[in-house]
């Protein structure tokens, strides 16, 4: 992997992991306009400062009241445990001291990797972690951003359009499928 894609595809990430957050933002707003609350401005304001971990949980709150059926339920589950786990992989991401590549075939440049060092501790001591990953790996996670802009983006359109979920989004066998009209 070389430097400059290395910078490329950490930085397209976090773009897209935002634009997920976003996402969730303005679900959050759709919801409490539809239940009433006018005045976008409060919405804002409700909602700032909310870094992802606590406005996944407050969307997933609002959510299963607003949808109150067992069919949406199996969908916000399976929909905020994959925004759980990306925000896992993104704080990772975020949080390792990166050794960029060196693009210098004589100081070990030209591997496929990068790796990376996050300082931990538990109470056994120390338990510090050190990350690799390659080009598919940065890709599978910038994927799964899209993927949920794309699922959060229909999160919203049935807000308005409750009896569209089968339209839209299900679970099927453990996973949750955005079908294509959805895209």
């Amino acid at each position: 992997m070389k430097r400059e894609e290395f910078f490329h595809l950490i930085g397209q990430f976090a773009v897209e992991f935002e634009q997920a957050c976003c996402e969730m933002e303005e679900c959050a707003m759709d919801v409490l306009e539809k239940e009433g609350l006018r005045n976008r401005s409060i919405r804002k304001i409700l909602l700032a400062n909310q870094t992802a971990e606590p406005l996944r949980i407050l969307l997933q709150a609002l959510l299963a009241e607003f949808f109150d059926q067992e069919r949406f339920q199996v969908v916000l589950k399976k929909t905020f445990q994959e925004m759980q786990d990306l925000t896992a992989a993104r704080n990772e991401i975020i949080h390792t001291k990166w050794c960029p590549p060196i693009d210098d075939p004589d100081w070990g440049g030209g591997k496929n990797h990068v790796v990376g060092q996050k300082l931990k501790s538990n109470k056994s001591g120390e338990s510090s972690v050190y990350p690799k990953y390659t080009r598919a790996d940065f890709e599978e996670k910038i994927e799964a951003c899209l993927r949920l802009q794309k699922i959060l983006s229909s999160l919203r359109f049935l807000i308005e359009f409750p009896d569209r979920l089968d339209y839209y989004l299900m679970v099927s066998n453990g996973t949750l499928v955005l079908y294509p009209d959805a895209q």
